[in-house]
């Protein structure tokens, strides 16, 4: 995603060259952002100028709120999400047992936010937990494993998917289902 100001706009010096779709969406689908590499906090008037702006292009903001930076904790996050109605992905959020908490809090309040499972590593029924308390479709399958060179040569995430006490068209829905539907692929 490219830099917005606070109207939700692109500066000048960071516009692609090239002109966008009709829509304005250039063929995207969703869009990520790390708040902590641009300097803002995830709830900076200028993060949500760029939020607001996904909506109106109907692009699916995946937002990074990985707990251990200040900048992207819950109640940055809270603060964000009052700015949207669509559907928003939270990813990294999974990562200790109280944030899983708070998680399933502010899922049970904000109906259209869906988490990843790309920090789930040593958590266990976590899996089980989000489906239970906010549904499959709240939950979408993610790893680490877009880096290289990779730093382990299982997913932890996966196996915590594929062995989790849920039934196989809810597993269906984490692993595939969800990102799917999310972004008409």
């Amino acid at each position: 995603m490219l830099p917005c100001d606070r109207d939700g706009r692109t500066p000048p010096r960071r516009r692609r060259t090239r002109r966008t779709g009709a829509d304005g969406r250039d063929g995207l689908r969703g869009v990520s952002w790390h708040h902590r590499y641009q300097g803002t906090a995830i709830d900076d008037p200028t993060t949500v100028s760029c939020l607001e702006r996904a909506g109106e292009l109907d692009l699916v903001p995946f937002v990074h709120a990985y707990q251990l930076y200040e900048a992207e904790n819950f109640d940055h996050l809270e603060n964000a999400l009052e700015h949207t109605d669509g559907p928003v992905v939270v990813l990294d959020a999974l990562t200790s047992a109280p944030n899983v908490e708070r998680a399933i809090d502010l899922g049970q309040r904000f109906e259209n936010v869906r988490f990843d499972t790309g920090m789930l590593y040593s958590l266990d029924n976590v899996v089980e937990r989000i489906v239970d308390e906010l549904g499959p479709e709240r939950l979408l399958f993610g790893t680490a494993f877009y880096a290289t060179p990779l730093q382990y040569r299982k997913s932890a995430t996966l196996f915590q998917v594929e062995t989790a006490d849920v039934s196989e068209p809810a597993r269906q829905r984490i692993l595939e289902g969800n990102v799917s539907d999310l972004l008409d692929l």
